[in-house]
């Protein structure tokens, strides 16, 4: 019996027919593997602010901080909260750029890189700035040019009063300054028998010393480098997610808002991440201030006291200031107040500049109000919008320092500028930091200390 074999054209048609069947199969991955990274982030991002919270509460507590007025400091430019006396806004700790910093780490020892700590009073700033004006104090070999503090290299108050200095959140006085006088010149106490008692040769004690490495900020956490091998990344540490955090006083109570966020550098093997300053940061001014999260202001810049924005902000575009009545400033109109007026597709438009990463697809930002809000619809290019989120603004009075000087600006009904409730702070993750790093928000949440 003669048995017939396939023919080519055979073969070809079956191949091209499988192959169709494999293309249309392989392009359900990457929607899959996006799809299981989002719902990874759902489940783990709580879970690393947990831990978030663990790390902060064994550095700090309720009665450890402050209030501004205790050194003498009012309304903050125009940026103090509307709250209870007492209160301040969300504000962000120092932190550091320099790789070897004397008493961060596990150990002085060049095998460890310092970049990215924390100091959450900035007291290792303070000290390097007291001792530089003559007083005395705990040295250390922080270069007053390689740090971020809310308040710039030159603390608050800006001009004078170098004992008075704050540049991070303020401390409580009545705890730490064991004369519970104000004008003593603060310093470090530096117990050197672990006695608690300023002894001989040892300092007062003014101000906690609050440091968060940027091991401690990976998840999961890393410990610290002990050896040259570490070092030199032969032992490389990938962290899974990073976060930040900010504080607050509201209504007497410390809150803290933890930002949890994934870091990924394209085309290379991953490293472990730091956050890293502006460049160039000898002439940036903005190289001054704390580089994560990024605060964005929608009020103008150039206005007397009470609408002025806090010193460390980015200037964002007012007309699009996210407000109540969304896309056609209309509450009326509900079907489109999750939508942020004036973020129509427009050409140019590039995300990765801080002013605009606030629009990016997925973006988390934080209010003034302690309230998330998550960014639905986003914009990456000229060719995107409008920016929808995922629930309209809450409308919420807009009391001073936030309220709209109608003698500035233009009237109710004048679509150009928010006539109804808006954000006028937000603060969010740059989708992009110095070195080029990748960000992607994963998790925003507030919580009491």
């Amino acid at each position: 019996m003669t048995r017939r074999a396939f023919t080519l054209v055979e073969v070809l048609l079956a191949v091209f027919i499988l192959g169709i069947g494999i293309i249309s199969v392989s392009a359900l991955f990457p929607a899959g593997i996006v799809q299981q990274r989002a719902s990874n982030d759902d489940a783990l991002g709580p879970v690393v602010a947990q831990h978030a919270m663990g790390v902060i509460r064994s550095k700090v507590s309720q009665d450890d901080f402050g209030t501004f007025e205790e050194y003498g400091l009012y309304d903050l430019d125009g940026s103090a909260p509307t709250t209870i006396p007492g209160d301040w806004l969300w504000k962000r700790p120092t932190m550091y750029f320099q790789e070897q910093l004397d008493g961060v780490g596990w150990s002085d020892d060049p095998f460890e890189n310092d970049a990215g700590a924390i100091d959450i009073f900035g007291t290792l700033a303070l000290n390097k700035i007291v001792i530089s004006q003559g007083l005395t104090g705990f040295s250390n070999n922080l270069n007053v040019l390689r740090f971020g503090s809310e308040f710039g290299r030159t603390g608050l108050p800006e001009d004078g009063g170098e004992s008075y200095k704050i540049f991070g959140i303020p401390p409580n006085r009545r705890k730490w300054d064991p004369d519970l006088n104000s004008a003593t010149p603060l310093r470090l106490f530096f117990d050197i028998n672990e006695d608690d008692q300023p002894d001989a040769g040892e300092t007062l004690v003014r101000q906690p010393l609050a440091i968060i490495t940027q091991q401690e900020r990976w998840w999961p956490a890393s410990p610290p480098v002990r050896t040259a091998e570490e070092a030199s990344g032969a032992v490389l540490r990938r962290p899974q997610f990073a976060w930040d955090c900010m504080f607050r006083r509201f209504e007497g109570r410390i809150l803290v808002a933890v930002f949890v966020y994934r870091v990924s550098q394209a085309g290379v093997e991953p490293s472990p991440y730091r956050a890293a300053q502006l460049q160039p940061f000898l002439t940036n001014p903005a190289a001054q201030y704390p580089t994560i999260p990024a605060l964005g202001s929608f009020l103008v810049f150039d206005q007397p006291l009470g609408t002025r924005p806090p010193l460390a902000s980015i200037a964002l575009n007012r007309p699009n200031a996210p407000r109540a009545s969304g896309g056609d400033a209309s509450l009326d109109t509900r079907a489109d107040n999750a939508v942020v007026f004036g973020t129509q597709a427009t050409n140019p438009f590039d995300v990765t500049l801080r002013q605009n990463a606030w629009q990016a697809p997925g973006q988390l930002w934080l209010d003034p109000w302690n309230q998330v809000h998550r960014v639905v619809a986003g914009r990456r290019n000229g060719g995107d919008g409008p920016v929808v989120l995922d629930r309209p603004v809450t409308s919420f009075p807009n009391v001073p320092p936030f309220n709209l000087n109608e003698s500035v600006y233009p009237a109710p009904g004048t679509v150009q500028y928010p006539t109804t409730s808006y954000l006028p702070l937000i603060w969010y993750l740059p989708v992009e930091d110095p070195n080029g790093v990748a960000i992607t928000p994963v998790f925003v949440t507030v919580m009491e200390l």
